[in-house]
């Protein structure tokens, strides 16, 4: 069983059946993908009664012939559903359906055709199924098991259109006359993944965006208190990249904070649909936004694309230690036009929310962030004490400082001088006898 790239697939293989002389059926199955092959395939076969299995798409298993010389090889896989499932196979998808840039192999519109919703071919059904199932709002897919199989001597009449044809998933054989061995190859679809970015060998994509501090970037802006205990958090687009598409795994620590609202931001093609709260409990929440009309788009440092509002459960020094982006959520990618991947990467303002509740501890932040103009740090002194301000760019140099004697309780400073700063990234770091807090700030 292999790919339409010719890639092998391992096949474990079940059955049952009495016993007699050996006749061997063997063949490949590979993905229609163009990488290394990968375990845990299934084939049944009526009448077989051994089992065996190799690690480069081919299979081989004995028949002993009774009187029954008739089988059906119907290979089988359904786990792992989102293996190479992304949000830029929406955009594929979406592509297909509005004419922009249409699937060009059969076995791309087989993987696109996810939902039977009672309308044959690719549509906007099967967009929508896919983000539910990113979003994790549906555990598999409705209808479809995660992979299907195409007999590969089969010849597509339409290939525009193979939900027309009722192309063979399963091969029978008859041994009567059959001497020797048979030969059954396969080609396997993974469904949802349009692009065939899944990853035949682990069953899982591999780790190939693994420098995120050049990525596409997201900020996470002023934390605002709220009332009955809650505050605000906004995310902002980091950097003017243009993308068309992105997906974000997000968690948070239910010991310390609780969601309490998610809200997409005003953005074209942003909505609430987007977001995926199934699993508040385990502190998960996902998102994913893909441009409307497929094409790139330069998102502006406002609005925010998404405002979080929690409830603070217990005190907590700085946001970053009880929330931030986790790829075992959900794969925190952006995506360009060409598919190229881009690595998100998040920058927390290293900032708790101020509120009476924290007058025991020395508490700093920058505000806003991210910023144009208006730069300011507001503190929480404990107790009154020296602070000490200094602001670095990206190669350590200072660029700005403050130091002076304040007494306790809040203050807000104003560095004036970051105005003129050229827009970067700018390290931070707030310190006083007994204690500091540092954190990034973008300038835009």
């Amino acid at each position: 069983i292999h790919n339409e790239n010719g890639i092998g697939i391992n096949v474990p293989v079940q059955g049952v059946g009495g016993e007699d002389s050996g006749i061997f059926i063997v063949g490949e199955v590979e993905s229609s993908s163009d990488c290394d092959p990968f375990n845990d395939q299934q084939a049944n076969c009526t009448g077989i009664t051994s089992t065996a299995g190799a690690c480069d798409g081919s299979y081989e298993f004995e028949i002993n012939c009774n009187t029954d010389d008739e089988f059906t090889v119907i290979p089988w896989k359904d786990i792992n559903v989102l293996n190479g499932v992304t949000t830029f196979d929406i955009v594929l998808i979406r592509k297909h359906v509005l004419g922009i840039e249409l699937l060009d192999s059969p076995y791309k519109l087989i993987a696109a055709d996810v939902s039977t919703n009672g309308l044959p071919g690719v549509t906007t059904a099967d967009q929508v199924e896919i983000r539910n199932l990113i979003l994790q709002k549906i555990q598999k897919f409705t209808t479809r098991p995660s992979w299907r199989f195409v007999s590969d001597s089969y010849q597509f009449q339409n290939s525009n259109a193979p939900w027309l044809e009722s192309f063979p998933e399963c091969i029978h054989i008859d041994l009567s006359n059959q001497q020797g061995q048979a030969n059954v190859d396969f080609v396997a679809v993974k469904i949802g993944d349009v692009n065939n970015s899944h990853n035949c060998a682990l069953l899982t994509r591999d780790d190939d965006t693994e420098d995120r501090s050049s990525g596409f970037s997201f900020v996470m802006g002023e934390i605002k208190e709220m009332p009955e205990g809650t505050f605000e958090v906004p995310i902002f687009a980091g950097n003017a990249e243009p993308i068309v598409a992105w997906q974000m795994g997000l968690k948070f620590d239910t010991r310390f904070i609780r969601l309490v609202e998610a809200q997409a931001g005003d953005i074209v093609g942003m909505t609430n649909q987007n977001l995926g709260l199934t699993e508040l409990d385990k502190g998960h929440i996902r998102a994913l936004w893909y441009s409307p009309d497929t094409r790139m788009m330069s998102f502006e440092s406002e609005p925010a694309v998404l405002t979080l509002r929690f409830e603070r459960l217990q005190h907590f020094d700085d946001i970053s230690e009880v929330f931030g982006l986790d790829d075992t959520v959900l794969r925190s990618e952006a995506y360009k036009e060409d598919g190229t991947v881009r690595p998100i990467h998040f920058i927390t303002s290293n900032q708790a929310p101020l509120s009476i509740n924290d007058s025991s501890s020395f508490i700093a932040r920058v505000s806003p962030n991210p910023f144009s103009q208006g730069l300011s740090l507001e503190v929480n002194m404990p107790v009154a004490s020296r602070l000490e301000i200094v602001f670095a760019d990206r190669f350590g140099r200072a660029v700005g400082r403050w130091e002076g004697n304040i007494e306790a309780g809040f203050h807000r400073i104003n560095m004036e001088e970051a105005d003129r700063w050229p827009s970067g990234m700018y390290h931070w770091q707030a310190r006083i006898a007994n204690g500091e807090v540092s954190g990034q700030v973008l300038k835009q």
